[in-house]
């Protein structure tokens, strides 16, 4: 059984978008900027579902994370 999760990383980005590491890496400071995050913040699985516009279900769905 996977365990909840609050936060969302790089990787995870790599695995919803199918984009590189790379890519995601720069998509990734872009949203932390955009939501007024410093460096050592994390981002929410929530922040970032509201950020794309998709509900976090959906990404939870996607990543294989219990509701």
């Amino acid at each position: 059984m996977k365990a909840h999760r609050l936060f969302i990383s790089v990787n995870d980005l790599v695995i919803l978008t199918g984009h590189t590491y790379n890519a995601c890496w720069k998509d990734f400071k872009i949203i932390k900027d955009s939501l007024g995050k410093k460096n050592n913040h994390k981002v929410t699985i929530d922040e970032y579902a509201k950020y794309e516009g998709i509900s976090a279900d959906e990404i939870k769905k996607a990543l294989g994370i219990l509701a």
